[in-house]
């Protein structure tokens, strides 16, 4: 039964009740009625069939709470700084009143939100409110957050995860005689804020030739913190290129993108090699050797120097006009059988000297023959 209005309601000479907007329930009871007293007693029915009401104070509005953990919006544990932590609950008032109160969720230390619930008597919210915290840089650990209204509360595990970070990065040009690519080696400095501290388990770079408008990408497992270009790209020489990296950890976060310092890869060095024949020659044979290096700078690309050794026992038996050592062209033979080795070093206008030596068999010769006639 439930009466809005502050005026009081007389329900009759035998006995009486009133009700005021201070009281919106009650309970009837009977009583007996006698007289014009307004007396009353505790059986059931007046023996005039008077109704007696007996009103009893109402119990006030009071909120309990229950967390909705199989909601959609419910990601307290394992998230992010910076990421949103939600609770959704449900709201019950198990008063007897109508009232409103404030529903809050708290992380100490970290933040809070709240909203205003109004529930009648008996009344619940099965799916709301919705509150929601923001965890700041520099939040993370383990937190016990709290979810309350004026008369029930409970309590959320929280844990809240850093992600990974990139402290400094460094490039290494390592790129020398041989190398037909550039040989660049980055390096990184991994950082994790957690407590205990999550390892690295996956990176990613990317690359930008920022000249030829070309980019180079790769994604890998591991905890390493140095990455081979040339074992995965075939970088261009003399060519600017920016790059960048992220890491992630063992709990699947990955770190904001972190530019590298940019850099240039250099000329090429020179490309060393050379042909001879016969390529199994005899003691006294004349042995041809020639250059079919290259070299990779000025506009004519021509070799600075070129030095030959042609290993111990050769006789030079032709060369252009010169130090016998500067030819493209170098003959030579060698008096004893055995194995010798022949040096070319090449040398570009960047004063930059490279190098490759081949061996050379030489074979006994053969006696001279002749043939004879068995008859």
């Amino acid at each position: 039964m439930r009466h809005e209005s502050e005026s009081s309601i007389d329900w009759g000479s035998c006995g009486g009740a009133y009700w005021n907007s201070d009281y919106r329930v009650g309970r009837l009871t009977y009583g007996n009625c006698s007289g014009g007293d307004g007396g009353s007693t505790d059986s059931d029915h007046g023996e005039d069939g008077s109704v007696v009401i007996r009103l009893l104070e109402p119990q006030p509005a009071t909120f309990d709470l229950e967390p909705r953990e199989n909601s959609y919006f419910w990601s307290p544990d394992g998230i992010e700084e910076e990421e949103e932590s939600s609770v959704r609950v449900t709201v019950r008032n198990t008063g007897d009143v109508y009232g409103c109160q404030d529903i809050i969720y708290e992380i100490p230390g970290v933040g809070s939100d709240s909203e205003e619930v109004c529930l009648d008597r008996g009344e619940s919210i099965y799916w709301g409110p919705t509150l929601t915290v923001m965890p700041a840089y520099g939040d993370a650990g383990e937190h016990t957050g709290t979810v309350s209204s004026a008369d029930d509360s409970f309590e959320v595990d929280l844990k809240i995860l850093a992600r990974p970070e990139i402290l400094d990065t460094e490039v290494d040009d390592l790129t020398g005689c041989g190398d037909s690519t550039p040989d660049i080696v980055l390096y990184w400095d991994y950082g994790d804020r957690n407590d205990p501290v999550l390892d690295q388990d996956r990176f990613h770079i990317i690359i930008n030739d920022t000249d030829n408008e070309e980019t180079y990408e790769r994604e890998l497992s591991g905890d390493t913190d140095t990455f081979y270009a040339d074992s995965h790209f075939d970088l261009n020489f003399e060519a600017s290129h920016e790059w960048q990296i992220r890491v992630r950890n063992e709990e699947g976060l990955w770190s904001d993108w972190y530019q590298g310092e940019p850099f240039s890869t250099q000329v090429r060095y020179p490309d060393v090699d050379f042909q001879f024949r016969p390529s199994s020659p005899s003691s006294e044979e004349v042995v041809y050797f020639w250059d079919t290096s290259e070299v990779f700078v000025g506009e004519l690309e021509e070799v600075n120097s070129r030095i030959w050794d042609l290993g111990p026992g050769a006789s030079p038996q032709r060369n252009k006009e010169g130090s016998d050592d500067e030819f493209m062209e170098v003959n030579a033979s060698y008096p004893d059988p055995g194995t010798r080795e022949v040096t070319l070093e090449i040398t570009d206008d960047l004063d930059r000297s490279c190098s490759i030596t081949r061996n050379i068999g030489v074979r006994s010769e053969l006696p001279d023959w002749q043939e004879i006639n068995p008859f």
